[in-house]
């Protein structure tokens, strides 16, 4: 799923109420054991943005986990800090609910199973720093899919949130509350799993009308709810977006609209060898930071060599720019930092991302990285970057494996260029898995 860089430490974090384990650190399992410390923790994880009171979490318990511990919060919150401690994110315990009623929704209501905010008064606990919940990125990658302007890319960002919640929801917890929750976790898991595969199978319909009618049957389930919620401006505009594209002045609609999603790019990372994976990664994340562009989700890296996919969008700065202006900028970093050498002098003194991605592909002997429709290649000694034509992403996305071999993809490439630029079909796929 996606992880939480720390600024400071740079170490990637995530938090999860789907599959074995509800915290990976650097990749790594930390453990939380069940029978108190781990029930709190998913309490908190399942209620993000809200305070878990005392007394609901004390309900949910199994008695026989609370009967010989006169104190069991003071421990359990101890052995959370003591799991959490490195990772940026801290247990907070408040006397009282801080928040007004103006914060308590129906969905959180009906997810505590408690009657107004006055059953929330008095002391509880809320995780506080960089957490990403499986089950709120779940939600922003399907916001991002209705936002997407390319079937292509939506498609594969569904597919991206299929795949975050398709572990076992809130493994190894008892009791009615878990239950309970777990229940309504393997309900929500499905909605995006037929989302995803009626997508694929049903390219033709309306991802909306898709949406609309696989939820509509689960309105009562607040983590849905929750995703609906998260979504409608996304869906709204979607609708509105797609009137004014089977209009005649849906260009002109577009440059003037006002509030259009950030650019959305999908990112590739391929090493041979992969010793510097983690010095590529972070150096690609500082150059798209100083282009204005933030990652928002990383699949867990494929091992052997190196390859991992992640995703991410331009901020508020960056958001009249389109994908292929910041894929531009990008490749004017890069080519700067391999070929102006002069220019990459100047750049140096401030320690651009260009310069560290570059340096970071020094050991490798093959390489390809992919942000949006800028391409990265090194193969033969040599590296490339190159701004792909719509017609050339097309043809990359229906031959993705190239991407994980650099001279494959150089020579698809060139065999591509020598062919006539107006074609009826595109080349065939490759069917190599």
């Amino acid at each position: 799923m996606g992880a939480i860089t720390s600024p400071s430490r740079q170490r990637e974090i995530e938090f999860r109420v789907f599959g074995p384990t509800p915290i990976l650190l650097e990749g790594q399992a930390v453990e939380v054991r069940s029978g108190g410390p781990r029930e709190l923790l998913t309490m908190m994880l399942l209620n993000r943005y809200h305070v878990v009171p005392d007394w609901l979490f004390l309900r949910a318990m199994p008695p026989e986990d609370l009967r010989h511990d006169r104190e069991p919060l003071v421990r359990y919150e101890t052995e959370l800090r003591t799991a959490l401690a490195g990772t940026g994110v801290e247990v907070v315990r408040y006397r009282s609910f801080p928040g007004s009623s103006a914060r308590f929704d129906a969905t959180l209501r009906d997810l505590l199973a408690v009657g107004s905010v006055e059953d929330l008064r008095g002391p509880g606990f809320q995780l506080v720093g960089p957490v990403m919940v499986d089950l709120n990125l779940c939600g922003d990658l399907i916001v991002r899919a209705f936002e997407a302007r390319h079937a292509e890319t939506a498609d594969q960002l569904l597919a991206s949130a299929a795949a975050v919640v398709e572990g076992t929801p809130l493994t190894g917890l008892a009791g009615e509350f878990f239950d309970r929750q777990r229940e309504r976790l393997r309900d929500a898991r499905k909605l995006v799993q037929d989302l995803a595969r009626s997508r694929r199978e049903q390219s033709t319909r309306e991802m909306d009308e898709v949406w609309n009618g696989l939820a509509s049957t689960l309105r009562s389930n607040p983590f849905v709810l929750r995703w609906d919620e998260q979504s409608r401006r996304a869906r709204q505009n979607y609708r509105l977006r797609r009137y004014h594209e089977h209009r005649a002045d849906a260009l002109d609609w577009f440059a003037a609209s006002a509030g259009s999603p950030a650019a959305v790019l999908p990112v590739a990372i391929f090493l041979g060898d992969g010793t510097a994976a983690l010095a590529t990664q972070a150096a690609l994340e500082q150059l798209l930071d100083e282009t204005g562009v933030d990652v928002f989700h990383r699949e867990p890296p494929v091992q052997g060599s190196w390859f991992r996919k992640l995703w991410a969008r331009g901020r508020a700065e960056t958001a009249h720019l389109t994908a292929e202006q910041i894929a531009a900028e990008l490749e004017r970093k890069i080519r700067i930092e391999v070929f102006d050498k002069a220019q990459a002098q100047i750049d140096h003194q401030q320690a651009t991302g260009a310069a560290a991605l570059i340096a970071s592909l020094q050991g490798e002997e093959r390489a390809c990285i992919q942000v949006g429709s800028l391409l990265v290649i090194k193969a033969n000694g040599a590296i490339v970057a190159k701004n792909l034509t719509q017609y050339q992403l097309a043809w990359l996305e229906r031959n993705q494996t190239l991407l994980r071999d650099p001279e494959g993809l150089v020579k698809g490439l060139e065999t591509l260029s020598s062919q006539s630029a107006v074609m009826a079909e595109l080349p065939p796929a490759s069917t190599e898995s």
